[in-house]
């Protein structure tokens, strides 16, 4: 009665006045709810502002993470900058460690962190079953896409490239000058992982250079060829520099030369701990494995000092083993190398030490993860698996990878350059410390990291493409 009252008692202009301030709040409450309304747009500036801050407090806390020695990260400082200066971060939100980077995950979003100190989004994971299989390729969201590893991608590197080939020079590699082109390769590329956020792609056949017909009949059909000691002392930097001309396309951030952690990251091996899947095994399986060739001269990690007593031969002296080197050192001297630098020893002028070596090198086959090739029991790659075709292709084909080592011996001393063929990881040795030199014809796989904020969709080919 009262409100009747009250409209009554209402002059038309107040109604009028009323019925404005109705269709007035009508559009402002369309406004405000709809899908592009002023409050969703309010959420989503609130949020993008907090997504800035935490990316700005994780770049605080990884620059206040740099040590002055190294000029790197230190990780356990790093871990305590990010929980005092990141809200809601634990160690359980950041995985990685000081040799690849470190990812750090809050709510949706990823932040990567490099060794030396750079931080930026990753939008890519890999999603793996309880028995540590990857089982799918997602963006970090959530968002479900349906990649898996091994998917053919449709990245063509000459596609938007300025530069389409690329030179080593024969001061460089030691052979000779070789020109790789994009136009010359006609493989594929797939879907290899994720690295630090980005989709990782690997060359489905051997690229590099291209035969002809007046190059050496034992040459592949694409081949790459480092040649003794200048070919070991450049290999890892060339190898990557000469890859990176299959970055050059449109989507994809840069390129590299693949390498044997790339390949122990994904069969699981570690020379610590051989014939067992550190990616799978419990830490009493891990414990149980034995480091290669140990209580060999060549066991992993073995350091081993040689000196020269008068006698006819070096001496080479370790826990491990000890003994006189023979081989022709006689003749050449004893030499080595450290990082780039080659060094000569005549030992016959003066007694005493010529240097200490760590002995780094180990083979294996990608099923057993040791030397033996029985692959009935497999606890690395499956035969015939994805991961296992792509990588070692038919067991014929050989290429190299940007990985160096030392391998330790009781006649010389070798310093290789590792590749894949026969199936397995191997080497070839371009240099001993006898003097021998060597080489062999092996190509390259590029590996292609894409950018990282990229859509794709499959097309009826079932190759996936990139949306614009």
């Amino acid at each position: 009665i009262c409100a009747s009252l009250i409209f009554y008692s209402l002059t038309i202009d107040n109604i009028l006045n009323i019925i404005v301030l109705l269709i007035l709040a009508g559009i402002s409450i369309g406004m405000l709810s709809g899908n592009n309304g002023i409050l969703k747009q309010a959420r989503s500036a609130k949020k993008q502002t907090n997504d800035a801050s935490t990316l700005e407090q994780i770049k605080i806390a990884a620059l206040a993470s740099i040590s002055d020695k190294s000029e790197k990260i230190d990780e356990i400082t790093l871990k305590k900058e990010l929980k005092n200066n990141v809200s809601e971060i634990t160690d359980n939100d950041i995985t990685g460690n000081e040799k690849a980077g470190w990812q750090v995950k809050k709510e949706n979003k990823m932040y990567v962190i490099t060794p030396d100190g750079k931080v930026e989004e990753g939008f890519w994971e890999e999603v793996k079953d309880a028995n540590g299989n990857i089982t799918e390729i997602r963006r970090v969201d959530g968002t479900v896409t349906g990649l898996k590893i091994g998917d053919t991608i449709g990245y063509n590197p000459a596609d938007g490239a300025s530069v389409t080939e690329i030179t080593s020079i024969e001061q460089v590699n030691g052979y000779g000058n070789q020109t790789i082109k994009l136009s010359e390769y006609a493989g594929t590329w797939r879907l290899l992982g994720v690295e630090n956020g980005k989709l990782v792609l690997i060359s489905s056949t051997i690229a590099g250079v291209k035969k002809t017909e007046s190059d050496s009949a034992w040459l592949g059909d694409f081949y790459f060829m480092p040649v003794a000691r200048v070919g070991y002392q450049n290999a890892e930097d060339e190898l990557n520099r000469i890859c990176s001309i299959y970055g050059k396309g449109k989507h994809a951030e840069r390129a590299r030369s693949i390498n044997v952690e790339d390949i122990n990251k994904i069969t699981g091996y570690d020379p610590e701990h051989t014939g067992v899947n550190v990616n799978k095994a419990t830490n009493e399986e891990i414990v149980a494995g034995k480091k290669f060739a140990e209580g060999q001269v060549d066991e992993y990690g073995n350091k081993v000092t040689y000196e020269w007593d008068k006698t006819e031969y070096p001496k080479y002296i370790s826990s491990v083993a000890s003994g006189n080197l023979t081989s022709s050192h006689k003749l050449f001297g004893f030499s080595w190398c450290y990082g780039k630098n080659w060094q000569t020893s005549d030992y016959t002028t003066t007694p005493g030490k010529i240097c200490e070596l760590t002995s780094d090198y180990y083979s294996y086959y990608p099923e057993t993860l040791t030397t033996s090739n029985d692959t009935t029991q497999a606890v690395g790659l499956e035969n015939n698996s994805v991961l296992r075709n792509m990588l070692f292709l038919d067991g014929r084909s050989s290429y190299w990878l940007a990985s160096k080592c030392i391998w330790v011996r009781s006649d010389s001393t070798r310093f290789i350059l590792r590749c894949v063929a026969g199936g397995k990881v191997v080497h070839c040795s371009l240099a001993s410390s006898s003097g021998d030199m060597g080489t062999t014809s092996c190509g390259l796989r590029p590996l292609v990291m894409l950018t990282s904020d990229i859509r794709l969709k499959k097309d009826a080919n079932e190759v996936w493409q990139f949306v614009n």
